[in-house]
């Protein structure tokens, strides 16, 4: 199965733990994760970034990034909003935290 994950809420929310190990838990049972971070997801970049390392593919919107301050992130690849939607489009299922 591929699952997508759209994180677009910061450090005010429980969402950033709940898509870490909910990617985790896809990863280790085979499946296929793509991570989306938008918004204030943004802020989360750095401490997703090693899912990368386990083979989820991580997706930040580069002008969220840069409209927030925020350099880029190793393994978090810099992109646009039709990244967002392409995932959405190839993915089997698609978990939204807004």
């Amino acid at each position: 199965m591929k699952l997508g994950i759209i994180l677009a809420t910061g450090f005010e929310s429980e969402d950033r733990h709940t898509v870490q190990r909910l990617a985790e838990a896809a990863l280790g049972q085979g499946h296929q994760v793509s991570l989306f971070l938008t918004a204030d997801g943004c802020y989360s970049a750095p401490f997703l970034a090693d899912l990368s390392e386990k083979g989820a593919l991580l997706i930040c919107c580069a002008k969220n990034l840069e409209a927030r301050g925020l350099p880029p992130v190793p393994n978090v690849h810099g992109s646009t909003q039709y990244a967002c939607a392409s995932i959405v489009a190839e993915v089997d299922r698609v978990v939204a935290f807004v």
